[in-house]
């Protein structure tokens, strides 16, 4: 009886260390446009959420392990679900309990300084900082002065109406963000443009969507029905 005990306090001490939160999405794309000046504002930032597993209240703490940046002019920044922090700040907390759940967002500052750049922020239990979960968050920051210089009618969408899979191209965008926006105005899809890569959309429902296709030179917008 005293072995079971104690093969039954293992098994229940195993399944507390298990990780008692997770993250929707651990790798995020954030794409955007500079200030028009250096004394201008510029936020480019993505988001994601963290969602409480466990019943009691839990401390999580979390660490910027990275941080790349392509000029020192350029400043990032984290939203926890509690605060924003300063873009100095690279350690914090939060508490959150029951089954809740709560946004985290991630942002960078690029003044009027194209380029690229990194954060990647620990995420772990004050118990025990050995089980963790990383977001990596990738900015790019474009040159805004050409913003919708490009036509909507070089976008081409095949077939529309579309069925499970569908081509899109733009002669001027090839390279940047592509997303499907439903009629309520929720991103249902995103990804990095990739020059004649078709899009499976078979588990969208029937509706009206549009494409926004993002690149340095603008955007161009149209619409497609999924039957």
């Amino acid at each position: 009886m005293l072995k079971r005990i104690l093969l039954l306090c293992i098994f229940v001490s195993s399944i507390t260390a298990k990780a008692q939160f997770t993250i929707d999405d651990d790798t995020l794309y954030a794409y955007g446009y500079v200030a028009p000046t250096s004394l201008g504002y510029a936020d480019i930032f993505e988001h994601t959420v963290l969602r409480h597993q466990g019943g009691a209240i839990e401390t999580i703490k979390w660490i910027r392990t990275d941080n790349t940046l392509p000029d020192p002019a350029w400043e990032s920044a984290i939203c926890d679900i509690i605060n924003c922090r300063a873009p100095e700040v690279d350690t914090g907390s939060f508490q959150i309990g029951g089954t809740d759940t709560g946004e985290l967002s991630f942002h960078f500052y690029p003044k009027n300084i194209r380029g690229t750049g990194t954060m990647t922020i620990r995420f772990f239990r004050e118990s025990n900082p050995l089980d963790y979960s990383e977001v990596v968050i990738n900015c790019q920051a474009w040159k805004a002065a050409s913003i919708g210089s490009i036509s909507n009618e070089a976008l081409t969408v095949y077939p529309n109406p579309v069925i499970d899979v569908i081509h899109i191209n733009h002669p001027e965008i090839i390279s940047g963000m592509i997303e499907l926006i439903d009629i309520s105005g929720r991103i249902v899809y995103s990804a990095s443009v990739i020059e004649g890569q078709p899009i499976d959309i078979s588990n969208l429902e029937s509706g009206i969507y549009t494409i926004r296709l993002t690149g340095e030179n603008g955007v161009a917008i149209k619409q497609f029905i999924k039957n």
